[in-house]
């Protein structure tokens, strides 16, 4: 730890350096003013700095201590001076643009953020600008999202490993299909951005290997009201469709947000998996439907109290029955590579999926020097009931019958309930921003599961392969971060985060208890340099935790047929990822980052096959450590008037290496992943939308993954002034972009997977909006001539 925070101790003296930070933001009849000019000049009238307003009409300009003048301009409005004596930073507040009385007439501005946006930390993904994104699921628009691949259930940044995933900045704890089930409930169009933050500054959670990616959803416009109706259908071998209804309203000190989201319909799902056995092939095939039926709606309500004192609460519900119903056959061939025997697996699963989130929180300004606390109070709730039935037969080649392989019925209830309170503080002391705080988080998680014997024709417990494991997990977290212009061009930004987490594993069953005490550092460190307006150079360090989920851990076996099962590690260690990245923005139109990590103690999920027996079990372990190093390149273009362009380019090798006694092979070599999203507008009301992407062959730890590519092609029509919305998306037309080989070696057999859940299909969307942009707000009187002056 120390080699990693000696270079930051270095950095502290530059603090002295007596630069001021003058921040406000551009306002007009209570509404942001978004792109007004802001110009800080001499007494003299000299230009000294300049810059654009940001879309919230946000502004913050750094300079030396000194007397100034301000003026900001706006077409169509009345310029805005004001004389500043700067001895230290100042928070100006709104600043209220006025009309000017001789205008020409009515201008109306529309501006539109790009679809994909750089910041210093983070790579933001502006899903309402999307046209691929409508009438589509969070889940969805996530693999529209840059540098973000979606692969056996898994969320990861490519090149750089798993993400945790949070939604308005609160940690969702769930993971696998779990968290992809909760995600396919969300709207796509409830969703206002999505940001990928590869190295999170301290006060985030630690976890995630590769870092963090927060959905945001959509808020409702100062004094206004906005209804939003979206209708979608989406076709592929079976249906499924989808109503989403989004209200939005904002008034005086009111702010609230209310949505319902209906899917109803199935999925195909195909799997395949070979394993070649020196006796013989094995070969299975599954092929069934997935249901999508699910209801979700999301409340969420803030209130200022007062002009320095805000009160909010939130909430999100799913109820969700994600059924299953398909065959597994499995075809066993002996060394002549001639056909031995069938089995066949029938499947059902009857599954009900229900998640409560619950928020409170609060916001309070403690001066006028920027002061402040916030508080959030977290509840989640989830439960998992599922009823699973399989039948495996075993016929000769010709399918004659010889007998019942495996039979039963499954009862497992898993339920999750995470409490947290997080505090957090802002401290604005001379030219440097200080913020601190801290979270407690408490989780715990019971999974029940009761097998039962059905070849006899009635239920039988089997208590050899029925389980109860329980787990609880606490972790306490302190952090500190420190941010500091350094001068006009240097800014940087010191954060450390220390966890303490106790975690214990008990399985009444097998009778044993795992308990674990550990304490870690979290460091992380930007450093951000403007030489010019055309260029931005911004280097990051940050160090990430991985802790393995609850199912993981559990560890019973799961039997598919008598021959294969799935078996979780109580034993299982977090591991840990160091992360540092160089990025340069030039001209906001290209940004180029190169990244190096490295991954100890990393831990996951392979295919264990026995020679002999011919055993095929799905197994958990730390098995590896890795480094990889990274280039990548994201262009936003707009090569024509009307055609607007966004690509990416990644190349990045990885080197794993694995533990001594590990059965494994390592496979090392370089990947390659290109994509280009285009919009282009071919009429007043109307675009096409055209997504290419490949993802070359390549290898990863302990998989050699086959080449993938596709090609979605969207079009969409807007009505009545943007009221009514036509959206049509194909999905990989070729069906080219699914997983079609994962192979593996260990134990000297090779086993080869693949899955496709529906990668082609055709979406019809439908979406209408209509409400009110202009409510009449009325001042109101709380005894404070301040507060009746001041509306929302």
């Amino acid at each position: 730890m120390r080699p990693l925070l000696f270079p930051l101790l270095l950095c502290f003296p530059l603090f002295a350096l007596t630069q001021v930070q003058i921040s406000g933001s551009t306002q007009t009849e209570g509404e942001a003013l978004p792109f007004a000019e802001v110009m800080l000049l001499d007494m003299e009238g000299d230009l000294i700095k300049g810059d654009l307003s940001d879309a919230e009409g946000q502004f913050s300009l750094t300079t030396a201590t000194g007397d100034y003048q301000l003026k900001i301009s706006y077409l169509g409005y009345e310029d805005h001076q004001q004389i500043l004596l700067l001895e230290q930073s100042v928070e100006l507040g709104p600043i209220q643009m006025m009309e000017a009385d001789n205008r020409l007439g009515e201008v109306t501005v529309r501006a539109q953020r790009r679809l994909i946006e750089r910041q210093p930390d983070r790579l933001v993904f502006n899903v309402e600008n999307s046209i691929a994104a409508k009438g589509g699921d969070a889940l969805s628009a996530l693999e529209l999202a840059p540098g973000i691949r979606i692969q056996q259930d898994e969320i990861s940044l490519i090149g750089r490993g798993g993400v945790g995933v949070m939604l308005n900045n609160r940690p969702l704890n769930l993971e696998g299909e779990e968290l992809v089930a909760l995600l396919r409930s969300l709207s796509a169009d409830d969703l206002q951005k999505i940001e990928v933050i590869s190295n999170p500054p301290a006060e985030y959670e630690a976890a995630g290997n590769a870092g963090l990616i927060n959905i945001v959803m959509k808020k409702g416009r100062n004094n206004s009201w906005k209804n939003s109706t979206v209708v979608s259908n989406n076709l592929n071998n079976y249906n499924f469709s989808s109503i989403n209804h989004t209200f939005l309203y904002q008034r005086n000190r009111l702010s609230l947000a209310a949505s319902g989201n209906l899917v109803v319909g199935g999925n195909q799902e195909t799997e395949w998996l070979d394993v070649f056995f020196p006796a013989g092939e094995w070969r299975m095939r599954m092929d069934g439907r997935s249901q999508r039926d699910s209801r979700s709606g999301r409340l969420s309500v803030d209130y200022e109290l007062s002009p320095r004192f805000s009160l909010g609460g939130q909430l999100q519900a799913t109820a969700g029955r994600p059924d299953y119903e398909g065959v597994a056959q499995t075809e066993v061939f002996n060394a002549n590579a001639e056909l031995d025997s069938l089995l066949i697996n029938d499947m059902f699963s009857d599954r009900a999926a229900n998640s409560y989130a619950y928020n409170v929180h609060f916001t309070l300004e403690l001066d006028t020097m920027g002061r402040s606390m916030s508080m959030d109070a977290d509840y989640f709730d989830y439960e998992n009931d599922l009823l699973q039935r399989s039948t495996v037969n075993t016929f000769s080649p010709d399918k004659e019958f010889i007998g019942i392989n495996l039979a039963n019925e499954n009862h497992s209830l898993q339920e999750v309930d995470n409490y947290s309170l997080k505090l957090d503080f802002t401290h604005p002391l001379g030219t440097t921003n200080w913020s601190y705080g801290g979270k407690l988080s408490f989780i715990e998680t019971a999974n029940d599961l009761a097998v039962f014997d059905r070849a006899s024709g009635s239920l039988t417990l089997d208590p050899l392969q029925s389980n109860v494991f329980e787990y609880r997990e606490n972790t306490q977290a302190l952090y500190l971060n420190m941010a500091r212009s350094l001068n006009d061009q240097l800014d940087m930004k010191v954060g450390l985060r220390f966890e303490s987490t106790q975690t214990e594993g008990f399985s009444p069953t097998l009778g044993s208890q795992v308990n674990r005490r550990y304490q870690q550092l979290f460091p992380t460190f930007y450093l951000s340099y403007r030489p010019s307006e055309s260029n931005q150079y911004t280097i990051s360090y940050g160090r990430r935790i991985n802790r393995p989920g609850f199912r993981n851990l559990n560890p019973f076996r799961v039997y598919v047929n008598s021959n294969a099962y799935s078996e979780g590690n109580p034993f299982l260690q977090p591991s840990f990822t160091d992360n540092i990245e160089l990025s340069h923005t030039l001209n906001g139109w290209l940004t180029s980052n190169l990244f190096f990590n490295y991954t100890s103690d990393g831990y996951g999920t392979y295919f264990s096959s026995e020679e002999g027996t011919e055993i095929q079990a799905v197994l958990r372990d730390n098995f590896y450590e890795k480094t990889g190093i990274g280039l990548g390149e994201i262009v936003s273009l707009e090569p024509l008037p009307g055609w607007s362009s966004q690509s990416e380019l990644y190349l990045f090798y990885s080197n794993s290496n694995f533990k001594p006694g590990f059965p494994g092979l390592p496979q090392n070599g370089w990947l390659l992943y290109l994509a280009s999203s285009n919009t282009i507008k071919v009429g007043e009301n109307s675009r096409v939308q055209l997504n290419l992407w490949y993802n070359s062959r390549h290898r990863s730890e302990l998989f050699e993954v086959g080449a993938m590519y596709g090609l979605n092609v969207g079009f969409n029509q807007q009505f009545f002034n943007n009221k009514l919305q036509l959206s049509v998306m194909a999905q990989d037309i070729f069906n080219t972009g699914f997983l079609n080989s994962a192979r593996s070696v260990v134990n000297g057999i090779v086993s080869d997977y693949g899955q496709n859940y529906s990668s082609r299909h055709l979406r019809f969307s439908l979406t209408y909006s209509f409400g009110n942009d202009d409510i009449q707000v009325r001042q109101r009187n709380f005894g404070n001539e301040e507060e009746r002056g001041r509306s929302n």
